[in-house]
């Protein structure tokens, strides 16, 4: 055979190769959330900048989700409270059991894997969902955390609905654009008056639960919300330990 001919052959082999390992090995591109910088498989999905706080990125190709959020602006109330409920809606729909893979802890719910970190000393939160627990890992193995650390961690309140700013110093929460102060202060008032008045006793409608609820945080700084059909929840910033019961009743 003649040379040049094996030569092309040979050529043609080892074009083949690798071109068969470009297929098999996963390709990655490198994104920035909200600070967050992290390698995520390839495809066309791009990061939707919702504020200059919360960003999305949601691959329909792969199957992953994953909302962040960083403290850029203490200003940005909007997409502080559009966080708070999405993310909420995000860990509540995907909440299974707890599983370790690789030393990591995330959730599993039916082989849909949640990752969630509220991170109280950067002030910074990320929630990721996936089919495939190799990309979490790679996610997390490439994730460089965002270096923002402009206001003290004491004025975010991170609840099960994600961050509420707050203000410790006179109980004041604001929470969809409002701000809702408690009083310590009563009143008397007639048994009519009682039942006409649906947000008494620290309660106050929400549209993203449906029902009146009330939030509080105890002595050891965990952070509850009781709604009136029974729902419970609450959350430790310190441990990242979240509890909810009930959550049915709120159907």
């Amino acid at each position: 055979m003649d040379k040049k001919i094996q030569v092309g052959i040979i050529i043609l082999v080892i074009l083949a190769l690798i071109a068969g390992y470009f297929a098999l090995t996963p390709q990655y591109k490198e994104i920035e959330m909200s600070g967050y910088a992290f390698e995520v498989p390839g495809s066309n999905a791009e990061v939707k900048n919702n504020t200059i706080n919360y960003n999305t990125y949601l691959d329909s190709e792969n199957d992953l989700n994953i909302k962040t959020w960083a403290c850029k602006d203490i200003n940005d109330i909007n997409g502080t409270v559009t966080c708070s409920m999405e993310m909420a809606t995000q860990l509540r729909e995907n909440m299974g059991n707890n599983v370790t893979y690789n030393n990591i802890t995330l959730y599993n719910k039916s082989g849909i894997y949640t990752y969630y970190e509220a991170d109280v000393n950067n002030s910074c939160m990320i929630i990721i969902t996936s089919k495939n627990l190799n990309e979490i890992e790679h996610i997390l193995e490439t994730m460089k955390k965002p270096q923002i650390n402009i206001v003290d961690s004491s004025q975010f309140n991170m609840t099960t609905s994600g961050l509420i700013i707050n203000d410790s110093n006179n109980n004041t929460t604001s929470n969809n654009q409002t701000t809702t102060t408690s009083s310590s202060s009563t009143k008397k008032t007639s048994s009519s008056s009682k039942s006409s008045s649906s947000s008494n006793n620290g309660y106050r409608w929400s549209e993203q639960y449906g029902d009146y609820i009330k939030e509080y945080t105890d002595s050891n700084g965990v952070q509850h919300i009781d709604s009136k059909k029974g729902y419970r929840s609450s959350y430790n910033p310190k441990t990242g330990e979240f509890k909810e019961k009930n959550y049915d009743k709120l159907s």
